[in-house]
């Protein structure tokens, strides 16, 4: 049940058609309110409307290509409320289906516990949202080939100002159960007046080799990881380079 690679071999589909493969999700939020003044017996109305949209399209029924305008997380549901006692901060899971979507593929090395890419670094700044302006990716599978390529730009919040984010990864698949990669991340802060070049500029490179069988000894497991990450050098006001 929870080892594919076991399964059996589904026979007799022919001609498979996905259609068009577009779709197409506009949204609109709207905000009244009313503030009543009583001791000058009047009243303040403000009203606020946003729009945006995902369009998604299947370039294949394995590889998709998505843009994303004005992006709202409004069904994205609400983290579990923890109690940190340790020094080391929380880290939740991420929530949103735009990054969750084929998120496997950008996973790095998973047996090892290292994490060059972590979506929630875009668009949420100590759990203050950030609005994302536009995002665009193109992510699947073509044969053996696992392939993600993400962009993103969030737009000015507060003090914070405006970020550019880009992954991309490429994982190649081999013998039955194993797998080797390469991870490519860019951060970049505009006009940052605290980070100075070339730490606002933050880059992340990494290779990672997953060899894994299912068959050692007859039916015992075997499983070798490695990896190397680098990144440009670390400013005293940033603890990561990474996204």
């Amino acid at each position: 049940m929870f080892r594919p690679q076991n399964a059996g071999v589904l026979t007799g589909l022919t001609d498979p058609s996905q259609g068009l493969g577009l779709e197409v999700i506009p949204f609109a939020i709207t905000q009244f309110s009313k503030e009543y003044d009583m001791e000058n017996d009047d009243s303040m109305s403000t009203t606020s409307a946003d729009l945006g949209f995902d369009i998604n399209y299947n370039i294949t029924s394995q590889l998709k290509a998505s843009f994303t305008y004005n992006t709202d997380f409004a069904q994205a549901e609400v983290d579990n409320r923890q109690i940190n006692l340790t020094r080391f901060p929380l880290r939740f899971p991420e929530q949103r289906d735009f990054f969750l979507e084929g998120s496997s593929i950008l996973q790095f090395a998973p047996s090892s516990g290292v994490d060059p890419y972590f979506s929630r670094r875009i668009g949420l700044v100590n759990g203050m949202r950030v609005p994302i302006k536009y995002g665009g990716r193109i992510i699947g599978n073509v044969g053996k080939n696992n392939i993600a390529l993400l962009h993103v730009r969030t737009g000015k919040e507060g003090d914070l100002n405006s970020e550019s984010f880009t992954v991309g990864r490429y994982r190649r698949n081999f013998w039955k159960e194993s797998s080797i990669g390469v991870l490519y991340t860019h951060r970049s802060t505009e006009d940052d007046m605290l980070l100075g070049n070339p730490v606002q500029d933050r880059k992340t490179w990494g290779a990672d080799l997953n060899l894994s069988t299912s068959e050692f000894l007859g039916n015992k497991r075997l499983q070798l990881s490695a990896f190397f990450v680098a990144h440009n050098p670390v400013s005293p006001f940033d603890n990561s380079t990474s996204i």
